[in-house]
């Protein structure tokens, strides 16, 4: 049986790491767990903490979390609520007029999410502390936006090619309908009446072909006058005729 260990007051002087046996007359216990005390707040200054590239973070992607200072420290602690396992520990570096330290999360998964603090402390104190950071909450989201888009994409073209040729299959066979309704309204105007029998052949002519006209011209030629003062005659009617 492994035995625990609970710290239940720590000062200055009782920080540090511990662990806790117990022996029996014949045997001895394996050593418990390592409890790591540290007080925070003994060292001045405040650190600050944020994410990069942004606060909105998918699964599957990477993060940093930046860790920085005004006062020269040696190195930073990034402590996440409620974690069983012990804080990430880096040594600073003095960039842009301040101590920093990149805590990189690579790939996020659901289990990163979380309240977040960060604590700055000397190398020659370890367990002493400063104050914590403000808390950064690190919310996870289900996908990467990138992994979404190539997903969706593919998938979005798909449904476009899909209908794009149900519309020209429709647009096919509305042409095909329309085309056989007019071809089967001009078969309707082309048939004749009911009982009524077309004869496409030409009547044979009743005429010979050899044929004889005649004009006939009427004429009317007037009798001259007579000079014991008579009467002139009635005038006379002559009809001439010519065949052709």
């Amino acid at each position: 049986m492994t035995p625990t260990l609970t710290a239940l007051l720590c000062l200055e002087h009782n920080t540090g790491r511990y662990r806790c046996y117990y022996h029996s007359l014949t045997s001895r216990s394996q050593d418990s767990d390592a409890l790591v005390l540290r007080m925070s707040g003994w060292l001045r200054g405040i650190p600050s903490l944020s994410v990069q590239p942004g606060s909105m973070v998918a699964s599957g992607q990477s993060v940093t979390l930046l860790c920085q200072s005004r006062i020269s420290m040696d190195t930073f602690l990034l402590f996440k609520e409620g974690a069983a396992h012990p804080p990430l520990r880096l040594r600073s570096k003095f960039q842009g007029g301040q101590y920093r330290a990149e805590f990189s999360l690579s790939p996020v998964t659901a289990a990163h999410g979380g309240t977040y603090r960060c604590y700055s402390s000397l190398n020659t104190s370890p367990y002493l502390l400063s104050q914590p950071s403000d808390p950064l909450k690190l919310p996870v989201s289900g996908g990467a936006p990138g992994l979404r888009w190539y997903v969706n994409v593919p998938i979005t073209g798909s449904v476009a090619f899909v209908v794009i040729v149900l519309l020209l299959l429709l647009l096919i066979r509305y042409l095909c309908q329309e085309r056989r309704r007019k071809s089967d309204a001009a078969e309707n105007d082309t048939q004749p009446a009911e009982g009524v029998q077309l004869d496409h052949q030409a009547a044979p002519s009743t005429c010979p072909q050899d044929v004889t006209h005649s004009t006939l011209r009427w004429e009317t030629i007037a009798a001259p006058p007579s000079r014991s003062g008579e009467p002139p005659a009635e005038p006379t009617l002559y009809a001439t005729l010519a065949i052709h």
